[in-house]
């Protein structure tokens, strides 16, 4: 605020982080940050160079990376306006034929490079999902129609020819197109999570990702000390209709696209253009 005169002794300040989209809509979070901490972080001595693997991965640090991971797997599927998903399969019977996720990365990298000599580059988010047995799919979100019989021809001579795996493509049906790529980036992040919990790696790519610009998130320090006042300033700032977030369902009103924090201490919404007009004021 043009009014902000520095953050409260003794207490936290609410931060608003905005993360717009190329093609419109945002997400953003409303949460409870030590500015006088965080500042005295960034002024102090940072170690550089290349960061070498700790003798035992804390849970802390997993469950950070798998959010970070998570959450800029959801950013890339909604800033490229996700459209379909498609699935990677292979016929695997024993164990000692499962891939491994680098080989998975191999193939991969084949079937999109077979794919840009015919139809150019294209937009896309991939990521393993691991099952009970061991063996892994391959989950894709991409842009488009799909031509579901060349995708197959050059998966198929990838793998080993007919009966050795298989594609599936869908099409996620919903009324508007910026509520689509939310959905699919919901599903296919929540893989991300799971890929942290099922191997705990150091320093390993968790999904591959083409290339896009994502705008630098936008972040506002915000008059408000309680969380209720908060919700009520971000509101008047981005030009909200909180009701739009709640739909009736069973009898009741649930919460759509918007999560408070179990702790109470923030909140997490999203901003989708053709769901939550007017539009926001940048």
């Amino acid at each position: 605020p043009s009014d902000w005169s520095g953050p409260p002794e003794n207490e936290d300040s609410f931060v608003l982080k905005v993360q717009p989209f190329a093609p419109g809509g945002y997400e953003a979070t409303i949460r409870q940050v030590n500015l006088p901490r965080i500042g005295a972080a960034m002024e102090g001595l940072r170690p550089r160079g290349k960061r070498e693997a700790p003798e035992e991965l804390s849970v802390e640090s997993i469950i950070k990376a798998s959010g970070r991971a998570k959450r800029k797997v959801r950013h890339l599927c909604r800033n490229m306006m996700a459209t379909h998903l498609l699935t990677l399969t292979r016929r695997e019977a024993e164990e000692s034929e499962f891939w491994t996720p680098e080989q998975w990365a191999e193939a991969w990298d084949r079937l999109r490079r077979l794919l840009v000599r015919v139809i150019g580059a294209f937009p896309y988010v991939a990521i393993l999902e691991r099952h009970k047995k061991g063996n892994y799919h391959l989950h894709v979100a991409w842009v488009g129609k799909i031509n579901v019989q060349l995708v197959r021809k050059m998966w198929l001579s990838i793998v080993g020819g007919r009966g050795a795996g298989n594609i599936d493509a869908k099409h996620i049906k919903v009324p508007a197109g910026h509520d689509r790529s939310a959905r699919i980036a919901r599903y296919i992040s929540k893989y991300v999570t799971k890929s942290f919990e099922d191997n705990p790696r150091f320093n390993k790519k968790r999904y591959w990702a083409s290339k896009q610009s994502l705008e630098e998130a936008r972040r506002y320090v915000l008059r408000a000390l309680t969380l209720e006042d908060a919700m009520e300033e971000v509101k008047r700032l981005l030009g909200l209709d909180w009701a739009r977030y709640f739909k009736l369902q069973d009898g009741g009103f649930k919460a759509d696209h918007v999560f408070m924090f179990p702790n109470g201490g923030g909140a997490w919404f999203s901003y989708l253009p053709d769901v939550h007009d007017p539009g926001p004021p940048f």
